[in-house]
């Protein structure tokens, strides 16, 4: 996808995949663009999206911002250290 290109990102995945990806994810939003993270529970979230709003059903959570909450360093730094349960 070009960069900026996207309005929405709507990521159903695992932390883990998240966090590797948010780079790319946060590229290819543009500014301003809402974000819907799910796919994970709360006991392993994302380390790369900070200050979201966050929806839970039981441990699984949907955390709801913009592209401004990624903070791609410390996806980059944080990527791979999820526990052993990521998925």
């Amino acid at each position: 996808l070009p960069t900026a290109s996207a309005g929405l990102l709507l990521v159903n995945i695992s932390a883990r995949v998240i966090d590797a990806l948010a780079p790319e994810l946060k590229r290819v939003a543009r500014p301003g663009a809402r974000v819907i993270l799910a796919g994970f529970t709360s006991d392993c979230v994302p380390k790369s999206f900070h200050q979201p709003q966050k929806v839970a059903l039981g441990d699984w959570e949907c955390w709801i911002g913009t592209r401004e909450n990624f903070t791609v360093e410390a996806a980059v730094r944080g990527a791979g250290k999820h526990s052993a349960n990521w998925w």
